[in-house]
């Protein structure tokens, strides 16, 4: 018709991607983990929440969603100390969010090794190349590990009398486990500090 004009525009979807600000975190630390998901970007003109459930932590200790849902109903939230509380947009309709936990000591009662493997998977529901969410489904994994630095044990002395105070060094990146406090060694029956002399 005389007068009619049209246009057109096609509505696609994007592949998420999962990242970590390091590939090897001491047990205690902060992981910042950053989702990268234009398909969650639902509102243009303004920043969006989405909850720590969309990803799944599996290691030797624990196989879990990490927010509140957690393994059946029961919540793995507070193990993780998420701040803020559910991922975050970095900003208005950015498509990136940004969530920071802590790597726990233990799960579901089950204390991480050093230098476990953890395995984080992120499940997109609306890859590229599906025609409407639910369709299709890949899953964007990533794989970070408990450091295992080990330990070294130094003498201030090769020789001492029987009078001698022994002044004994241990340097041990992995008993670092807050930055903001001085950590103890030996305090407690999970790492014994034992001191033996030959008779």
């Amino acid at each position: 018709n005389t007068g009619v004009a049209y246009d057109s525009a096609t509505f696609d979807m994007r592949n998420g991607v999962l990242q970590t600000d390091k590939s090897v975190y001491i047990i205690g630390s902060d992981i910042i983990m950053t989702l990268i998901e234009p398909d969650l970007n639902l509102e243009s003109d303004e920043a969006e929440t989405w909850d720590l459930d969309l990803i799944e932590w599996d290691s030797d200790a624990a196989t879990a969603a990490m927010g509140d849902q957690g393994a059946a109903g029961t919540s793995y939230a507070s193990s993780f100390d998420p701040e803020p509380s559910d991922f975050r947009e970095t900003g208005d309709s950015t498509g990136i969010f940004q969530i920071v936990i802590e790597v726990p000591s233990s799960l579901a009662g089950t204390a991480l090794d050093r230098g476990e493997q953890i395995d984080l998977e992120y499940v997109d529901h609306s890859p590229s190349g599906a025609k409407y969410v639910g369709e299709e489904s890949s899953d964007i994994g990533l794989t970070v590990y408990t450091s295992n630095f080990g330990a070294t044990i130094e003498l201030d002395q090769k020789v001492y009398t029987w009078t001698d105070k022994v002044y004994i060094t241990i340097v041990a990146p992995d008993h670092n486990f807050d930055s903001g406090l001085v950590d103890m060694i030996g305090d407690t029956d999970d790492d014994p500090l034992i001191v033996q002399t030959r008779s």
